[in-house]
């Protein structure tokens, strides 16, 4: 999970390979107990470090928001909001709506706002002075009514001079990585993925340009299709992975007691309603006698 690789790949690499290995039910089970906590207990701390460092009556927080669904179309089962801070290029939250807690799935982004501005203002004092979110009627008609002090954006390019709104799609390109739309997760699994992405994202967003020994900077050549020429690219430092180390921290410590694990599990996640909830229920023995009688009548 750490790496952004998921289960089934792996199994079906391992029967390819004729190695052997634990099932896949084995691995979701050891990353229910496991992973997925670590990950939401990191994710928890250093949220509440970079919120503490906003707080106060002198502190103007500008924030880029913007909605990601799971699935392509509109009929995806999860959407996430994040909110991000431009001042700091820090991710600050992250909500993940499940389409069945609204009225349908494109209500998702409106309530990831709400729930996303609820955390930081009401619950956190953080004074928003500035929003800049795409064109969402909905979103739209929710600050001008619920937020008239806080200038609200829709257009990105009115600000891009002062500040660099291109973050929130960087981020979101890399939650492709831990959790592509193509795959399903369930809630708990979706919540970690995103979560690790957002970390990976706050120790990296800011990298310096790269260096030689000595002491040139480093450029790239690049030859973008759309714009058919050549142009010079800063090549950025390499990667910091320090926020894997605290991940695997966390989760070794819990691996001390797998049962306390388990139900610590069950406390961290407030488990929603399947989708299919609402359905009528239909006997499964029913089901298939309706359909082998169909085409098997003497």
């Amino acid at each position: 999970m750490f790496s952004g690789n998921y289960t089934t790949k792996i199994v079906s690499l391992f029967d390819q390979m004729k190695l052997k290995g634990i099932s896949e039910r084995s691995v979701r089970r050891q990353q229910t107990a496991y992973t997925s906590c670590a990950v939401i207990y990191e994710f928890d701390s250093q949220q509440a470090d970079v919120i503490t460092s906003l707080q106060g009556p002198d502190k103007q927080v500008v924030l880029d928001g913007d909605g990601r669904c799971d699935s392509p179309g509109y009929s995806a089962k999860y959407g996430s909001y994040t909110l991000m801070d431009l001042n700091t290029n820090k991710i600050l939250d992250i909500q993940l709506v499940q389409s069945n807690e609204v009225k349908g799935s494109t209500h998702m982004e409106l309530e990831g706002l709400k729930r996303g501005l609820s955390l930081l203002m009401d619950t956190n004092n953080i004074e928003v002075s500035t929003l800049v979110t795409d064109r969402h009627v909905m979103i739209k008609k929710f600050m001008k009514d619920n937020h008239p002090e806080i200038n609200h954006y829709i257009d990105v390019w009115h600000i891009a001079k002062v500040h660099q709104t291109y973050g929130l799609e960087v981020y979101h390109s890399l939650v492709n990585q831990y959790a592509p739309k193509n795959t399903h997760f369930f809630q708990y699994a979706m919540k970690a993925r995103i979560y690790i992405a957002a970390l990976h994202y706050n120790e990296n967003g800011n990298r310096q340009q790269a260096v030689t020994k000595a002491g040139i900077l480093k450029w790239k050549k690049s030859y973008p299709k759309a714009k058919n020429k050549r142009r010079a690219m800063c090549c950025q430092t390499a990667e910091s992975l320090n926020n894997v180390g605290a991940l695997l921290k966390r989760t070794f410590d819990r691996r001390n007691n797998f049962k306390e694990a388990l139900e610590d599990f069950n406390v961290v996640y407030q488990r929603l309603p399947p989708l299919t909830a609402s359905n009528i229920y239909f006997d499964k023995k029913e089901l298939i006698r309706h359909r082998t009688g169909r085409f098997a009548r003497n």
